[in-house]
């Protein structure tokens, strides 16, 4: 069952929107009565049916809610240094993919140039997000604003 993140999601009728919704619509291409499985990142998750689509919406009707309230045991967090190119946007996934829960970048005297926190923490967020979806996770790890050591 195709996974997909919505930060709100309460049972009965919902509607999908932004890039979930365009992966959705234009990426996935799947069509009214079609099953989809919805997560919040935060325990959450649901199954649903896609109801009606517009161009940049989806219409669903959520049904069997379920709720983690508990984390497997124990909580892991990595503190990684920022390397250069990709290669810290890959850690981050693999990361994700492997049930880390928080995730803190660290900066040192030698660390390359990186991009200011927003914007990075965007992306970052992003990748876990996918992560997620493909491993079937329900909780998102968090990942901290870069710490400078």
């Amino acid at each position: 069952m195709k996974r997909f993140f919505c930060e709100k999601i309460e049972k009965g009728p919902l509607l999908l929107a932004g890039s979930e919704a365009h992966h959705l619509i234009n990426v996935m291409r799947l069509l009214p009565g079609a099953q989809i499985e919805l997560f919040d990142g935060k325990g959450k998750s649901a199954a649903a049916v896609i109801e009606k689509i517009t161009k940049k919406t989806a219409h669903l009707q959520v049904d069997n809610l379920h709720i983690e309230t508990a984390r497997k045991a124990g909580r892991v967090i990595i503190v990684c240094s920022v390397a250069k190119g990709r290669r810290f946007e890959e850690f981050c996934s693999g990361a994700a993919q492997l049930g880390v829960d928080v995730i803190c970048p660290a900066v040192f005297d030698r660390t390359v140039k990186m991009p200011k926190g927003a914007r990075l923490l965007e992306r970052l967020n992003t990748i876990v997000i996918g992560d997620c979806k493909q491993s079937g996770r329900n909780f998102l790890p968090k990942i901290s604003e870069p710490a400078k050591y």
